[in-house]
């Protein structure tokens, strides 16, 4: 296929900037450090880099908290530092895709801190008064646990907010506030960054007249339900609202007077809606859901099953299994402890970079990072952690410094004291061991990244699944035929007359090793 966007055919690298290199050694990872760090990523065959948010914030949400959409954070350097970036990236013709958080910002953004003393900007967020026993306005639940609603003496009112009390909900009806938005959007596009992901763009708009969530349907309920009592709400009013669409069509009007410029958007619920927000030319280019992130416990049938809506729906997917939110793939989708962990993270890389859909990898996943375990309360940062420890530990476990050389001080992050508890990693799992290494899980990334690059009809043909047993998933790309064994035993496969083998990890002959995989070309 000609003349489709430059992001369909990228391969995206997702940068958690804070714990990638720190260029200054004061334990925070910083835009020069990532600068410095180009070079690699492009060794990996990426042309696209999405970085967590830069902007200014008391970081209780560490970065997903701003306090000033127009400048850079301090601890990542100043706007000079980001415009060298930009520039090196250009001259290297990589990609920057900035993370942006449009649903809200921090307490301490000064539009809130007007808002709430009822200045001028009072109606950018939402507010509610009470209800007569001084309760909150309605049932809204917080993604994080409790009311959705915090009182402000101030006002005599309660402000919403769909994720932490630090995080009040900016009011997306007002026309005044999407136009700052958008604003925002045309001043880091003219600064010369390709796009923005979105974070969860479902949530700009909700119900004005403030209706109860719906309850789920007790006879629907699993144990992922139960985990958190949000999760025992339908989101029909607090979120997930027709009107959302409106805003995102607005978004992707500036993102049309832009060169190529690309948008995104994280939809954290309800993946039924994307349709209605993605796609045409009004629409997201495309879309970011959980359904392969949260994915557990892995087998042929489950992906298979999983896989095949996200590729049913009429719009280009995003494919990514591991961020900086959730439980790293290797971890999360073979948590059975084996000898075959470098069989089974080439594995999930292979699926990365052979479905149907622009790959996005985070950070360490192309060396088969584990999951760091948060040994104690003090060691965690991420503010769900604290709240719910130690039944769960938060996000912290993906967060831990990037794995350059297990040789030197904080694994090559940082000689200074790393901002999160940096585990010792295992030898053999850093990127100077392994770029040395033939067959280690950087080289094998490396190889599929130069296939996919260099076939850019692989990379267009269609998606089928032929076979997804107890113990292998077998599907067609176009001509090509890949087969991937999710056991710890040899398994026997039988290609067509005359196929040629083009990519494999554990193929010996016409056996397959365990958590092997292969793709052939007629």
């Amino acid at each position: 296929m000609l003349n489709n966007p430059w992001w369909m055919s990228s391969v995206i690298y997702h940068v958690y900037v804070r714990s990638y290199f720190d260029s200054n050694d004061d334990g925070v990872g910083d835009l020069n450090g990532l600068k410095s760090k180009l070079d690699y990523i492009q060794s990996c065959g990426a042309n696209a880099v999405w970085i967590s948010p830069v902007h200014p914030s008391p970081n209780n949400d560490w970065g997903y908290d701003v306090s000033d959409f127009n400048s850079i954070l301090p601890e990542y350097g100043s706007m000079e530092d980001f415009d060298s970036l930009i520039e090196k990236a250009a001259s290297k013709k990589i990609h920057i895709i900035l993370d942006e958080v449009f649903s809200h910002t921090s307490n301490q953004h000064p539009w809130f801190v007007d808002s709430s003393w009822g200045g001028q900007k009072k109606d950018w967020y939402v507010w509610a008064e009470p209800k007569e026993d001084g309760t909150p306005p309605n049932n809204w639940l917080s993604v994080f646990g409790g009311p959705a609603w915090k009182y402000n003496p101030l006002t005599r009112e309660y402000y919403f907010h769909k994720f932490f009390e630090s995080q009040p909900k900016l009011n997306l009806h007002n026309p005044e506030v999407r136009a700052e938005i958008l604003n925002v959007l045309s001043l880091w596009l003219d600064k010369g960054v390709s796009g923005f992901r979105l974070d969860v763009a479902n949530t700009y708009a909700h119900d004005s007249a403030l209706r109860d969530n719906p309850p789920v349907p007790p006879e629907q309920r699993t144990d992922w339900h139960w985990l958190f009592p949000p999760r025992l709400q339908q989101n029909i009013y607090d979120a997930n609202r027709p009107e959302n669409a409106a805003f995102l069509r607005e978004i992707r009007a500036v993102a049309n007077k832009y060169d190529d410029a690309f948008m995104f958007g994280e939809f954290s619920e309800r993946p039924d809606l994307i349709d209605s927000y993605s796609g045409g030319k009004e629409g997201l280019h495309s879309f970011y859901t959980f359904e392969l992130l949260d994915l557990e416990d892995i087998t042929p049938k489950k992906i298979a099953d999983i896989y095949g809506q996200i590729n049913a729906r009429s719009i280009w997917p995003l494919i990514s299994f591991s961020n900086h939110d959730v439980t790293r793939a290797t971890t999360r989708l073979f948590p059975k402890q084996t000898n075959f962990r470098s069989n089974q993270a080439k594995l999930i890389l292979f699926m990365l970079m052979t479905l149907r859909g622009t790959p996005i990898i985070f950070q360490g996943e192309e060396l088969g990072l584990q999951q760091t375990d948060m040994p104690t309360l003090e060691s965690i940062r991420d503010s769900v952690g604290k709240e719910y420890f130690p039944l769960y530990k938060g996000r912290d476990g993906a967060r831990t410094p990037m794995s350059w050389s297990t040789t030197k001080n904080n694994n090559g992050f940082s000689e200074g004291e790393p901002w999160i508890h940096t585990p010792k990693y295992e030898s053999g799992y850093s990127v100077d061991e392994q770029h040395k290494e033939p067959t280690s899980i950087l080289n094998f990334f490396r190889k599929l990244s130069e296939f996919r690059n260099n076939n850019h009809d692989f990379i267009f043909s269609s998606f089928e699944t032929i076979e997804a047993s107890d113990d292998i998933w077998r599907f067609k790309r176009g001509e090509h035929l890949a087969y991937v064994n999710f056991s710890e035993k040899e398994l026997e496969i039988v290609p067509e007359p005359n196929a040629e083998c083009v990519l494999s990890n554990g193929l010996d002959g016409y056996m397959l090793q365990p958590y092997g995989c292969a793709l052939f070309r007629k």
